[in-house]
């Protein structure tokens, strides 16, 4: 049977444009609802206190409706009439959507619209293997998070759409293992991040769009591992703050370094340029930066098979003195 159609008090909504997304209800798992039904899942403890995080209307898509005000909600639980793709819209307060690696998990397979729902600046797990979500809205408002920890990771985006992330500190695997990913947008400047430990693993393109800086980027494990191809990295990139880059590029293959990067605060850059050969000025004027810039004792700096000339001699070898283990292709 489908689910009964509930009455609505639209007088004590939001106003805002909706949260539109599609599913396939056929598209079923382990413990999922069946090919005629879809079950929104909501967090059980979104930041926000359970009893003011949802107050929504969600409409299936079949012309039934639904009022929602717990996570919990029966009606949450919605059956159509026949199997198949439905655009669902939902309209008022929207916390925290949360499929993180669920039963409804292979359901989704795109987001329309973000709109104006109050979603929480904490979004961690939000989509986290949602396999089949494959599209994001051109033009995605998503400013508001700031913790987007696994929020789309093992998705299949093909592209991102235009957005920016500027108040994301935490983006700890937000897009991992988007093996289909071909590169960053241009306009995306991520100011605040602060963790991007595998954010872009797997990517296919890692260069960066001019404009960015990474400022404030402390932890940049693994960052842009097993990407592919070559990366080129803008003038205005600075690692200024970047403690930790193990990894970082493990897969792509750095192309320049610009001058604007002296790694100052670096205390672990184990493998950072594993798969690099970076051209030999470039490198030699990276050590005599790091020697001058960077205090720190007792480092781990990969190189990969990049080449030193004699203007760097001396730096290398007075970095190699306050204990840090330099690995690179040796003198030119």
């Amino acid at each position: 049977m489908r689910s009964q159609r509930r009455l609505v008090r639209p007088e004590i909504l939001p106003v805002g444009d909706p949260f539109v997304f599609k599913i396939d209800t056929r598209n079923i798992a382990t413990g999922s609802s069946n090919s005629f039904s879809f079950r929104l899942p909501l967090n059980n403890n979104p930041t926000e206190s359970a009893l003011t995080a949802y107050d929504f209307t969600i409409n299936w898509g079949d012309g039934d409706s639904n009022y929602i005000n717990t996570w919990d909600d029966a009606s949450l639980l919605h059956t159509y009439a026949t199997e198949g793709i439905r655009e669902i819209s939902i309209n008022g307060k929207l916390t925290s959507i949360y499929f993180n690696y669920g039963t409804e998990r292979l359901k989704i397979i795109s987001i329309e619209d973000f709109g104006s729902v109050n979603l929480q600046a904490n979004q961690s797990n939000a989509f986290n293997r949602c396999y089949n979500l494959a599209s994001l809205p051109a033009t995605g408002n998503l400013d508001f998070i700031t913790n987007g920890n696994f929020m789309f990771s093992f998705c299949s985006f093909p592209n991102f759409p235009n957005i920016d992330l500027p108040n994301l500190v935490n983006g700890n695997q937000m897009f991992y293992q988007n093996y289909d990913l071909l590169g960053v947008p241009s306009n995306m400047r991520l100011h605040n991040l602060e963790d991007g430990s595998n954010m872009f693993y797997g990517i296919r393109n890692s260069s960066l769009p001019e404009g960015m800086t990474l400022g404030k980027l402390i932890n940049g494990d693994a960052m842009f591992r097993a990407g592919i191809g070559n990366a080129t990295l803008p003038s205005t990139l600075t690692f200024a703050s970047l403690q930790i880059s193990t990894r970082m590029y493990l897969g792509p293959k750095v192309l320049n370094i610009p001058n604007s990067i002296s790694l100052p605060s670096l205390t672990n850059g184990l493998n950072m340029f594993y798969s690099s050969t970076l051209p030999t000025v470039d490198y030699s004027n990276l050590l005599i930066r790091m020697n001058n810039e960077n205090p720190n004792s007792n480092v781990s700096f990969h190189a990969g098979a990049s080449k030193y000339n004699s203007s760097a001699s001396s730096a290398r070898a007075a970095l190699v003195s306050r204990g840090w283990t330099i690995t690179d292709g040796g003198l030119i």
